[in-house]
């Protein structure tokens, strides 16, 4: 199965969701998610088909005869691919998308106050800035030996609206997230329907770029910078 495209500008990837099973197309925007660097593209298909693999396995051990409506090729494990290690591999980066997406969240909700007319000055803003955020998340990957700061806020600025969707869906539907077994929380994300995903990515992007075009927002306690050509920009197909 084909991994989410560009077409047109970089920064445009188009999901199809109209013909695929969810799951299938949630496996292809989880794999956005992780590896958006238009030079992962390698990473991004094998995480993508180990994803597939974890669906279709589990399910078909719950229920033998459960039809995945997707072609064999694009989720069975080749000799010589280990698609066990991708599907680590790509979840503990998922996990890193996740803690960014946290430190941004209090901005999107800060910008949908802005939208609906509040009355909100740049100093109720939430108190983080890019070096906070950065450092946030730099700490959280210490005992990971990451000692880059802002190495992971970085790479996952480009799908930070992606990642802030997931975060939200995830956390509605998992809550309280804690202790829960990874492998179920994957399985859960993977039900959810795909054309939510995106429109709520779409509607964050929003928010974010709202926030980057207000010029008083500028100042000691500025907020992270959100280009609107580096956010990528997702759309159903």
């Amino acid at each position: 199965m084909a991994s989410p495209k560009a077409d047109g500008p970089l920064n445009l990837r188009r999901i199809a969701v109209s013909d695929r099973p969810g799951f299938a197309a949630n496996a292809d925007l989880l794999s956005l998610l992780a590896y958006p660097n238009p030079d992962s593209e390698e990473e991004r298909q094998k995480f993508g088909k180990s994803v597939r693999n974890f669906k279709v396995s589990s399910a078909l051990k719950a229920d033998p005869d459960w039809d995945p409506q997707i072609a064999l090729h694009s989720h069975t494990e080749l000799p010589g691919e280990n698609l066990n290690k991708a599907l680590l591999a790509g979840c503990r980066v998922v996990d890193d998308r996740l803690n960014a997406a946290k430190q941004v969240i209090p901005w999107i909700a800060y910008s949908e106050g802005l939208l609906f007319g509040r009355k909100l000055k740049p100093q109720d803003a939430p108190r983080l800035s890019r070096d906070h955020i950065s450092s946030t998340i730099a700490d959280q990957e210490l005992e990971r030996g990451v000692k880059t700061q802002g190495k992971i806020w970085k790479e996952s600025l480009p799908v930070i609206h992606l990642s802030a969707a997931v975060f939200v869906e995830c956390e509605r539907l998992l809550s309280p997230p804690r202790n829960i077994p990874a492998a179920f929380q994957l399985a859960t994300y993977l039900d959810i329907p795909s054309s939510k995903i995106i429109t709520a990515a779409v509607y964050y992007r929003r928010m974010l770029l709202q926030l980057e075009q207000s010029e008083n927002m500028r100042g000691p306690n500025a907020i992270p910078r959100f280009p609107e050509d580096v956010l990528l920009d997702l759309v159903p197909a």
